[in-house]
């Protein structure tokens, strides 16, 4: 190995301790939640709170109308970033209070069960109030810390399953969310903004936050789109015992994602070498951990949780889905703070329309919609989205030159910049 490439891989440990300290940490709390749920909820509270946890993650991915986002990009200047970042949490203030009386409205009308309501109401609010610690790593990322945008990161992403282990002992889905409610309260720092403040920005910045929605919204219904069609079909209990073999392999996300950070901070910096060696390293690891969930799920998984079934096809088909789901999640990161939403717009939409096609061509070929038929169109719209980033991220050139601000001008201003020149 040349000595630029050491040099590289040196450099790439900066911030290992951290990351190493809240990787374990966060795998820590997933593993004792991955025990504790299934043990003690049964399938169909299982689903429930599940089904709620997929609320909170919508309002995490597009509850700002992605104007986080569009803060991530680093063609922009600083002011442009915070001013992104404090309307965007203003409107996710505003998005979370009315999606939660929305849906409190719409459960009475249609005469849901109550805690089904009750857990996807709360879960609304609690995105809303999370918006806090994702704007703050946000922030840091901005700064180029990746140390600190770690810390940020783990306090958001998991202070909420402290509270939910708790919850567990309810027995009741409700009871998970609503634990894990205030537990997100009692570590998150709310700041306060006018929500009027969010709106404007909704028009005056169109064309920055509008390519984030299409591709957090593309991005959240390839998640979850396989769960809902399960639930809507076959029931809560078959949603419950699908997601008992998808949550255990989403434990890899605890590897993935606070590496995120450190490449979103080395690509801010420059630094592409320390970019290439992250990406490679976090691309292995997940790797070898999904093959080795894999096999003690198949093994071992109906001893441990006994109420619950882990077929070999079925666990194999999702493994490979949450492999190409952290490929994507690594070569969008990089390609949003490229600025190069155009790919991530063209990939996900494409992947999305890979899964609704074959959704909706599982019955008209003659097969029935069960969890490995649904598995396996999920695993083709990761696999093309995975793909199309990572052809997209080889394509997109590094972006370092500011962009104007603020992108829009109304055409007083222009003509009184036009009369002060004369």
């Amino acid at each position: 190995m040349t000595s630029g490439a050491w040099a590289d891989v040196r450099a790439s440990l900066r911030g290992s301790p951290w990351y190493l300290l809240f990787t374990l940490a966060g795998a820590a709390l997933a593993v004792a939640q991955l025990l504790m749920m299934p043990q003690l909820l049964d399938p169909v509270q299982f689903s429930i709170a599940l089904l709620a946890f997929s609320v909170t993650q919508a309002m995490l991915q597009f509850g700002d109308v992605g104007h986080g986002n569009a803060a991530m990009r680093a063609d922009l200047p600083g002011a442009a970033r915070q001013d992104l970042r404090s309307s965007g949490l203003a409107i996710a203030y505003t998005v979370g209070l009315v999606l939660a009386v929305a849906i409190v409205l719409i459960g009475v009308l249609t005469g849901s069960r109550a805690d089904v309501v009750g857990a996807l109401a709360v879960a609304a609010i609690a995105g809303a109030l999370l918006m806090n610690g994702k704007m703050a790593a946000n922030e840091a990322i901005h700064a180029g810390a990746g140390s600190r945008a770690m810390r940020l990161a783990f306090s958001w992403q998991n202070s909420p399953k402290m509270g939910q282990l708790a919850g567990t002992l309810t027995g009741s889905g409700l009871g998970v969310v609503v634990a894990g409610l205030v537990s997100a309260m009692a570590v998150t720092r709310v700041r306060w903004v006018r929500p009027q403040a969010g709106w404007r920005s909704l028009w005056a910045n169109c064309s920055w936050w509008a390519p984030g929605v299409v591709v957090s919204l593309c991005a959240f219904l390839l998640s979850w789109a396989d769960t809902y069609l399960i639930a809507s079909t076959l029931g809560l209990a078959e949603a419950g015992m699908y997601q008992a073999v998808y949550r255990p392999m989403l434990g890899v996300t605890y590897v993935v994602f606070p590496a995120l950070s450190l490449l979103q901070a080395a690509e801010n910096r420059g630094d592409r070498g320390r970019v290439r060696v992250l990406g490679c390293g976090v691309i292995l690891v997940a790797s070898a951990v999904l093959g080795v969930l894999s096999m003690l799920l198949v093994r071992h998984g109906s001893t441990v949780w006994p109420e619950y079934k882990f077929p070999a096809v079925l666990t194999a088909t999702v493994a490979m889905t949450v492999f190409m789901f952290c490929g994507s999640a690594i070569a969008g990161a990089l390609l949003l703070v490229r600025g190069a939403t155009r790919w991530l717009i063209i990939a996900n939409v494409a992947a999305l329309a890979v899964m609704v096609s074959g959704f909706a061509g599982l019955p008209v070929v003659g097969i029935n919609i069960s969890p490995i038929s649904v598995a396996t169109v999920s695993l083709l719209a990761w696999t093309t989205a995975a793909v199309m980033q990572a052809v997209g991220l080889c394509s997109a050139p590094e972006r370092r030159r500011f962009r104007r601000w603020p992108p829009r001008r109304s055409l007083r201003d222009s003509s009184e910049q036009r009369a002060s020149r004369t």
